[in-house]
């Protein structure tokens, strides 16, 4: 039974960690010898899919944001391939994401041009709260006459990034790794077999990597985002509230 429940949760929260993963079972249930199989945990795909070695540095420290969406930070994935039998298709995704809970909004994206960006952004301010503040690089997309003109009707300040600036994404670098450990896993799981199939398979991959990163523990906000933002457990029909105080403060 630990085994099968060990399996569907480090499937549908991304391959993460053992710690992150024990951090997110120890809220939804208890196993006295939780964490001794955790560590002998297995997943053949994620072994493949994920890069082997020590990772390089802890991230920058940031200045955190005092309430919920008052700030995002909205970015490009890719090009990344995806190999077919026909050849290999790269693709892009827009991302965005809320630096205080760390929610985020991916969409694969068929056209880098700032009209393109600004209608994902304004989709995204739809589906949630408007932000006070957006944080993004110097790329030409953000920079074009449609997306300022968007954060300009919205009344959007707009926070361009410099040149190697450390601390500029350092919230987005365990949401790319977990994009491409997901996307990565999906490939060598279900090899797709046209470019129609990459397609598709891309846009699974995004959702299941949105899906994850909201349901797991962060190790910074020691709670899922998705409980922060919406007050609800993830998994369970139960209702929960922040403590905004604490979190900042620890943060």
């Amino acid at each position: 039974m630990i085994w099968s429940t060990l399996h569907w949760f480090h499937a549908i929260l991304g391959h993460p960690g053992s710690c992150c993963m024990l951090a997110t079972l120890q809220t939804l249930c208890h196993h006295p010898h939780h964490c001794m199989h955790i560590e002998c945990f297995v997943f053949n795909e994620c072994q493949h899919a994920k890069p082997s070695g020590p990772g390089h540095s802890l991230l920058p420290e940031q200045d955190v944001a005092g309430a919920p969406w008052e700030e995002v930070a909205v970015n490009f994935i890719g090009p990344w391939p995806a190999s077919s039998p026909h050849g290999i298709v790269e693709f892009f995704a827009f991302t965005c994401i809320d630096t205080t809970t760390n929610l985020v909004k991916i969409a694969q994206i068929f056209e880098k041009s700032s009209n393109h960006i600004a209608t994902c952004f304004e989709y995204t301010c739809s589906l949630y709260i408007q932000p006070m503040q957006v944080i993004n690089d110097n790329w030409g997309e953000f920079t074009g006459f449609s997306f300022q003109q968007l954060l300009c009707l919205l009344n959007i300040k707009l926070v361009s990034t410099m040149n190697k600036d450390p601390q500029a994404y350092a919230i987005c670098k365990q949401m790319y790794k977990t994009v491409a450990t997901v996307l990565k896993a999906l490939l060598l799981a279900q090899p797709p077999q046209s470019c129609r199939q990459v397609t598709l398979l891309v846009d699974d991959a995004l959702s299941n990597a949105m899906h994850a990163l909201q349901s797991t523990v962060s190790t910074t906000l020691q709670a899922m985002p998705g409980i922060l933002v919406f007050s609800r457990d993830m998994f369970l029909n139960i209702p929960l509230l922040a403590d905004w105080h604490t979190i900042i403060a620890l943060r």
